[in-house]
């Protein structure tokens, strides 16, 4: 159901307990390359702020609930985080980039999980 903010933005949200976030973000601004399987598109985007369960993310192209994207997360003096998620709310009413999504981590492997963790807790020091 889409919800419109104080902004006048319409976001479009996932139903169901997908659209509710379960842990804290943290802002931050990271480049993140990415890659949407069923279509092919590839591109850079900008994290907006990360946490546990996800990152919100400006896209250069509107993002479709539930699309799923393939992420890497560039940290400086790291490698990147790789992660695969889950397109759980997009903003879907600009007419020009970015355009923002929160995006649901799928299944971390455990290496990834702990690199996830370790940025979360780097980014709130």
């Amino acid at each position: 159901m889409p919800t419109t903010h104080r902004t006048g933005q319409t976001t479009k949200q996932a139903p169901g307990p997908a659209g509710r976030r379960t842990h804290q973000r943290t802002d931050c601004e990271l480049l993140v390359d990415f890659s949407i399987p069923t279509t092919g598109q590839t591109g850079t985007a900008r994290c907006v702020n990360i946490g546990l369960g996800g990152i919100c993310v400006e896209f250069p192209v509107e993002m479709v609930i539930p699309a799923e994207v393939a992420l890497q997360i560039h940290v400086p003096g790291q490698a990147p985080l790789v992660a695969n998620g889950r397109v759980v709310w997009a903003v879907t009413d600009r007419l020009d980039a970015p355009f923002p999504a929160g995006i649901q981590f799928q299944k971390l492997p455990d290496a990834q999980r702990r690199h996830l963790y370790d940025l979360v807790d780097h980014l709130t020091d």
